[in-house]
Order: structure tokens, then sequence, then C-alpha cells
């Protein structure tokens, strides 16, 4: 029940004594304790949403852990779990936010994750929520114009290309049906050849 000295968390701990006894058979006697405590436990639960709803699967694993603090009086801990996710056949999987329209922290699939927890009732574990952020492929693609003419040599600005939705997953590529009568670029912007005939040039969205 004493006072607990300075420094006293060190281990091995050095400590100096003083004697005034010139009595080797009464030697100064100085005793110290040895005080042990028991570190606290700290409960997490990890958790994972699909957003927008449908558009695929997200688990976590563990989905409830412990630690314990790396002190007695320790008020937090920290631990790690795994965020996966799945995208249905007609989404993309962008990363993980921490809210439902937040910035992405992660694209990493799956994505390991540190969390934090306060808590040391087992059945009150502190929450962490991490949301998997998908978005839809286009279901349409719309370019504008929808016929360039070219004299040979000359190159055309890039092609205007709209997707529905608007919020698609827009990663598209352009490709000449014959490159001998033009060619695109990545950027859409067509060089005519020279054979006077006429092309088509596609856009596709591409998947995952």
């Amino acid at each position: 029940n004493g006072t607990e000295i300075a420094n006293s968390n060190s281990n091995p701990y050095s400590f100096s004594v003083t004697s005034e006894s010139e009595n080797e058979n009464e030697a100064a006697v100085n005793n110290l304790y040895a005080v042990f405590k028991k570190l606290p436990i700290f409960w997490f639960r990890a958790t994972a949403t699909v957003t927008p709803a449908g558009a695929g699967t997200a688990s976590t694993s563990p989905t409830t852990t412990s630690t314990r603090g790396a002190h007695w009086n320790s008020t937090s801990a920290t631990a790690t779990s795994k965020y996966s996710a799945s995208a249905n056949s007609n989404y993309h999987f962008m990363g993980w936010s921490s809210t439902s329209d937040g910035s992405i922290v992660s694209t990493d699939n799956p994505y390991i994750a540190t969390i934090t927890s306060t808590s040391t009732t087992q059945n009150s574990p502190t929450i962490t929520t991490y949301y998997a952020r998908f978005q839809p492929y286009p279901t349409s693609i719309t370019a504008t114009p929808a016929t360039i003419i070219l004299g040979s040599g000359d190159t055309s600005d890039p092609i205007d290309v709209t997707v529905s939705p608007e919020d698609a997953w827009k990663n598209l590529i352009f490709i000449s049906n014959n490159s001998n009568i033009a060619t695109v670029d990545a950027n859409g912007a067509v060089t005519a050849g020279n054979v006077a005939e006429t092309t088509t040039i596609t856009i596709q969205a591409v998947k995952d």
C-alpha cells in the first residue's frame, strides 16, 4: 500500500540505498515490493457495409477480437482486422471509406486496417465500420460527334463521350476497326490514314 516510486516502471530497476550503520550485524534494511496489476483487455468489433446496397458483398476477419493494453492504466489499444469485398458483375470496386460518402482511405482488397478500442466491456466493444464502395459499369455510351470527316493525315479533337448512369465507372478504350483508314489514340482523337474510305471507331467500357 506504499507510494509508487518514481521510474518504478523500469524493469530491471536500479535503486540507491543508504545506510548509517557501521555494524555488519545491524545493516540497514531497504525493502522494495514488486507490484503487479492486471493489464486491461480491450474489445473490438469490425463491421463492413456495402454501398450502394446490392452492389456486392463485404466481410471482416476477425469480426470480434480483444487484446490487452500495453500498461495497467492504458485507456486504449489497437488491433488489426481484414476487410474483404467482392463486386457483383455490374459493379466496379472503388475502395474503402470510413463513411458511406467519405474519401477513399484504401483501394487494397483485402484491406488490413488498424482499428482502435477504448472499451473494456466484452458486450460493448468499440465498433469500427468501413464501407466497401462500388461504382456501376456503364449501361450505355454516347459519342459526340457521331460522324467525323477528315482529310488524309488530319487529326480530330478527342471524341466527347457520355456514359450512363452519370456515376458509372468510366474506364474506356477506343478501337479503330481499320487502322489503315483511321487510327485513334487513348483520348479518342482520330487521325485519318491515306485510304479514302469509311471505318468505325468502337468505344468499349473495360471491366476489371
